[in-house]
């Protein structure tokens, strides 16, 4: 019999305040299963999150979910990587669908077909998986697909580059803030020429905390973290960064006084350190995932010699100096090696 899997609950748009100050933010899934700093950041942060959920094509009912981990025992593997941050799932803080109703996941499958009907990114996948399941299918080979990219951290680009895609078009599509992590792969690289910059400000946060310590953390710093998230929302809007300056050391000094006091072990035991991170904040093209991907490809090719792709330029609305007309907030987390001063 397989294992009772409880599926992370839906956010319900009610459990936030829809005012245009409320920071909703979406977080990778792959920070979620690895409890990297951008989704510790970002839970502590959002009034709201959004996140990926891999779901059956039954849908999220226990029952379904519970059928398809018998199917997919993947699927449980990754829900249990979750479970460090139940508590804030609970809570209703965050969720796998968007405040207009639009599942998460349900973009994945048309973000892989946009990826392998272009030439030159379907180059890097060499093949074209099952869109999406259909209710009865026991061979579920696109949630297994996914599931597994996400367990391993992402090195299929099929479907980490169509997860990147679907949470930026959804987080374009419903105003809410995309959440990267540190620049590393050639296609991260590559995304920094398309980012205009807002803002940058350093910030201490717990690592390695649980959910029911980040939420405490919440509560008791809900001042400073309040005035935090209207000050970066101001600055995305071309307010005063020097708002911004003044509520993050507010914060800082709030953070440390009641870090000073707070038990170092969380609710399951496990031992919370305090690190400092940079958290900037710039604008990026609904599609930099993709477009971002075609650069990496390019230099790949031109590294060795071509290999036959296509030689396409970045499109002008690529480009930082001719910015999109619609463009996608979006908050850059990076650890720090020393204290800010």
């Amino acid at each position: 019999m397989a294992r009772r899997a409880a599926h992370p609950e839906t956010f319900r748009p009610e459990q936030a305040a829809g005012a245009a100050s409320t920071l909703r933010l979406v977080v990778s899934p792959y920070h979620l299963t690895t409890r990297e700093l951008p989704a510790t950041v970002a839970l502590m942060l959002a009034d709201a999150a959004v996140t990926l959920v891999p779901e059956p094509a039954e849908g999220r009912s226990r029952e379904a979910v519970r059928e398809a981990v018998s199917r997919v025992p993947r699927l449980l593997r990754v829900l249990e990587s979750w479970r460090w941050s139940g508590p804030l799932w609970r809570a209703g803080l965050v969720g796998g669908t968007a405040p207009g109703g639009e599942a998460a996941f349900v973009g994945v499958a048309g973000a892989e077909r946009d990826m392998f009907s272009d030439a030159l990114l379907a180059s890097i996948t060499g093949r074209a998986l099952q869109h999406q399941s259909v209710p009865g299918d026991q061979a579920d080979r696109w949630l297994d697909a996914v599931c597994t990219d996400l367990l391993k951290g992402g090195p299929d680009p099929l479907i980490s580059t169509a997860i990147a895609g679907a949470l930026d078009r959804l987080a374009g599509a419903n105003g809410l803030v995309t959440v990267r992590g540190p620049t590393e792969s050639l296609a991260q690289r590559a995304e920094v020429r398309l980012m205009r910059r807002v803002f940058s400000i350093a910030l201490p946060v717990m690592s390695r905390a649980a959910g029911g310590r980040i939420a405490l953390l919440r509560i008791d710093l809900r001042k400073q973290l309040a005035e935090l998230r209207s000050a970066m929302l101001s600055a995305f809007s071309g307010g005063p960064t020097a708002s911004l300056a003044v509520a993050a050391a507010s914060y800082t000094e709030a953070f440390e006084e009641w870090f000073a006091r707070a038990s170092r072990d969380d609710e399951n035991t496990e031992r919370t350190m305090r690190d400092y991170v940079n958290v900037s904040g710039a604008m990026l093209p609904p599609d930099a995932a993709f477009i971002s991907a075609r650069a990496a490809v390019r230099g790949v090719s031109r590294a060795t010699r071509g290999a036959g792709l296509p030689a396409t330029a970045l499109p002008p609305d690529a480009r930082t100096d001719q910015p999109p007309p619609q463009m996608v907030r979006t908050l850059i987390v990076r650890p720090m090696n020393v204290r800010p001063v």
